[in-house]
Formats: C-alpha cells, sequence, structure tokens
C-alpha cells in the first residue's frame, strides 16, 4: 500500500505541474495530431532513420535477462534492466557481448531498493533509489561511487523529500514534490548531488480534485503484457464520487528527457513541451490536439474522444510520441504512436500495434522503447520472434543484410536482440 500511495501521490504531482498548458505556440512549433489523425499512416523506418542496425545481446548464465526489460543507451555501451529479475546489466553496443552487471538490490549502504535507474550519458552514471530517502550512484564500469541523502524541504516542522528524481547537467538533479506535500506541495528542487540546494520552482495555483487520500475511492492497475515492455503500467485513479478520475503512467515513461545538453519537461494533462533553464519552463513545442484535446478544468471526466499522450522522445530532427485516445474506459481505448519531423512540419501517426516498419531491412517490424541524448533511438525484439521470423520465412533469408542474417544464429531461449535505429 505504501508504494501505491507513492505512484499516486506523484501522479497527482504531474496532474498539477500541467496547469500552464494552455499556452500555444506557434505553427512551425506545433505537432499536428488533429490532422494526422484524419489519416493514420503506415510509420516505415525510411521516413526518420537511416540505419537500422541489429545487436544480440549475449546470453551466459551471468546475463539472462528477465520478462519487460528497460533499455537505455550509453555512447557506446547497452544498459538493460529488469525488475522481474532485479538486475542491470551492461552490453557492448557494438558486438553485444555481455559486460558486467551493476550493483544490486539489498538494505546495505552500498545496495538499491529496485532496478529502475536514470542515468547520466555524459559521465557515464548511473542512479538508483536506496534506502530512507537516499539514492546510490554507480559508474558504468560497475564502481560504487557514492551514497546521498536527498535534500529535504520543510513543511511546517516536517521533513518533505521529493517523490522523483531525474539528473539535468554535471551533479546537478532535478526533484519532483507530489500535489500531498503541503507547503511544497507541485515543486521542483534543484540540487546538487552533494546536497547545496539550487532552486525551487512552485508550479500551479489551480484547485485539484483531490485533497487527501480518503478522496480516492479505488485504484485500477492496467498491466502491460508485451514482454518487450513498450507502454509500461497504467494505473487508472477512481474518486468517491465517480465522476472524478485521473490516469497516470507508472515509472519507465519519464516527464523529463535530454536532448544533447539540453533538458525538456513535458506534465501529464499538457499539450506543450517545456526546455528547462535553471528553474524556469520556456515552451519549445506545442502538441495541436485540436477536438481531442482534453481541457484542464475537464481532465478528471472522462470524455468521449479525448487524447492523452503518455511519452516524448526526442532527436534533432524528429519527436516520436505515443499516445492514449479514451485512456479511462479500457473497451474503447486504443494506443497509438506517431512521428514529427520538425524540418518539414509533417506529423504522422499509426495504431501502436501496427508497429513501424523495417522497410530497410524488410524485417520484423518495430516499437520504440527508448532514446538517447544523441537521438539515437532504440527497439527491442525477444529472440522467440527472431526464431519463429527465420522459421516462418525461409524464402526470405536470401535477401537479408548481413547483418540481419547473422540473426538466424539466435536460439529462442536467448537474450533479446536490440535494434539502434539512427
Amino acid at each position: 500500500m505504501k508504494n501505491i500511495n507513492r505512484y499516486i501521490l506523484l501522479a497527482i504531482a504531474f496532474v498539477v505541474l500541467s496547469c500552464d498548458g494552455d499556452k500555444k505556440g506557434n505553427d512551425e512549433n506545433s505537432i499536428d495530431v488533429a490532422t494526422a489523425m484524419l489519416n493514420p499512416t503506415e510509420l516505415k523506418a525510411s521516413d526518420y532513420f537511416n540505419n537500422v542496425r541489429y545487436v544480440a545481446l549475449e546470453t551466459t548464465d551471468e546475463s539472462v535477462i528477465g520478462a519487460n526489460p528497460t533499455v537505455q543507451l550509453f555512447e557506446d555501451k547497452i544498459l538493460v534492466t529488469t525488475t522481474t529479475s532485479k538486475q542491470c546489466f551492461l552490453f557492448d553496443k557494438t558486438t553485444g557481448k555481455f559486460i558486467r552487471s551493476i550493483g544490486h538490490v539489498g538494505n546495505d549502504p552500498e545496495g538499491y531498493s529496485g532496478t529502475e535507474c536514470f542515468i547520466d550519458e555524459e559521465n557515464e552514471r548511473l542512479f538508483f533509489n536506496g534506502w530512507n530517502n537516499h539514492y546510490v550512484s554507480y559508474s558504468a564500469d560497475g564502481r560504487f561511487l557514492e551514497r546521498f541523502k536527498i535534500p529535504s524541504l520543510k513543511n511546517g516542522d516536517e521533513d518533505i523529500y521529493p517523490n522523483v528524481l531525474y539528473h539535468c547537467a554535471g551533479d546537478t538533479l532535478v526533484g519532483l514534490y507530489g500535489a500531498f506535500s503541503g507547503e511544497v506541495s507541485n515543486s521542483l528542487i534543484y540540487f546538487t548531488i552533494a546536497g547545496d540546494l539550487l532552486g525551487v520552482k512552485r508550479y500551479g495555483n489551480e484547485e485539484i480534485s483531490y485533497k487527501d487520500m480518503s478522496d480516492i475511492g479505488a485504484v485500477h492497475i492496467h498491466r502491460e503484457t508485451a514482454a518487450e515492455n513498450v507502454l509500461g503500467n497504467y494505473m487508472f485513479i477512481v474518486a468517491k464520487d465517480m465522476e472524478t478520475k485521473s490516469v497516470y503512467v507508472m515509472p519507465g515513461n519519464a516527464p523529463f528527457w535530454h536532448l544533447g545538453t539540453e533538458t525538456f519537461f513535458k506534465g501529464f494533462f499538457n499539450d506543450t513541451i517545456y526546455q528547462v533553464s535553471g528553474t524556469s519552463l520556456a515552451p519549445a513545442l506545442l502538441f495541436d490536439l485540436g477536438s481531442y484535446a482534453w481541457p484542464y478544468e475537464e481532465q478528471y471526466r472522462d470524455l468521449n474522444n479525448r487524447i492523452f499522450i503518455s511519452r516524448v522522445m526526442e532527436a534533432e530532427d524528429k519527436v516520436y510520441f505515443r499516445f492514449v485516445l479514451n485512456p479511462y474506459d479500457q473497451d474503447r481505448m486504443q494506443f497509438y504512436n506517431g512521428f514529427y519531423t520538425k524540418s518539414s512540419g509533417e506529423t504522422q501517426i499509426d495504431l501502436l500495434d501496427n508497429r513501424i516498419t523495417d522497410d530497410l531491412n524488410n524485417f520484423i517490424p518495430l516499437h520504440i522503447n527508448n532514446v538517447s541524448s544523441k537521438g539515437e533511438f532504440v527497439s527491442l525484439v525477444l529472440a522467440e520472434n527472431i526464431a519463429a521470423w527465420f522459421e516462418d520465412n525461409p524464402n526470405k533469408t536470401a535477401s537479408l543484410p548481413d547483418n540481419v542474417k547473422a540473426l538466424m544464429e539466435v536460439d529462442a531461449e536467448d537474450n533479446p536482440v536490440i535494434v539502434l535505429l539512427n
């Protein structure tokens, strides 16, 4: 129950952080989802990428990847974590060879409480949630770096700690406070690993529907069954009045991301992507949802044909995004993904189940899982799906590129295959 409460507080924080979403951008800075919805289009890798490369991850007794893996990228390494096996693995990005595991789950001073982590790509550091309001960090070479306490803010005489952390730049981190943190509710706290407080930013003055935990009538978890862990899990929150609802994408879909050295942020029920500058937010891009837009004051109501943007990944000339149509109704909900090309202003969307066609290799259609700060996208394909494709398509193998032909050696029980898209 403690963990559920933590997620609920974080969910409500994201909702309240979105209250600045009524700002509009120029047309050239708009992602026109409304028009794209009139004509869903097959998403082809060749329209957005020059190269799609497959990397089979080495399978050893020490590197067996469990279900629902999360993938992140360093410059020359692939990081894979799983909550089921509670492991954190590092592989070579070129060869797929297993390098090492990093850290461990445990309540000792160097242990972390779970494998969910955020990374500092430039300095190759990993940050894990520890215990008792501490985080632990490791280097990509497996060394334990430090255990540090998260700074707190005061709510009267009580110390209040942020619900989630993210790396900004250098040794600067940002912490997000939930909506039920008293005087510091709905705030971002900027601080250094050494514990120096750099600034606090408070968001939103509007009243929200949930005054305290007693207002919540039920919490429903929509568990993602896809082994590629594309969507993560969704939490539906229903208040006691049954008319007030909310939705939250469970951890794994960060509201912050990097593009180069810049940090960006998008809150839930917010159409605007902001660039983070110090403790300020500057509008950068706008999702034009047209009639699908969800007015802030109506976000708790089950409105027909409204869009909830659940994930954004950005590169130099493109934005990949996912969204849910009718997220409060599991019978009517539909999942979509799309691309926005900055140079042309074109937006294309398609049903998520249709995936992205790998027409560069004429191979398995792909889901996008993540992107690096350098704009390198990553996908993951289960080994059993690779083996099944070759078994079902013996007449197509001769025309495959050598990099893909090599996957004929992949056994159905092997580790997943990573796909890098540039």
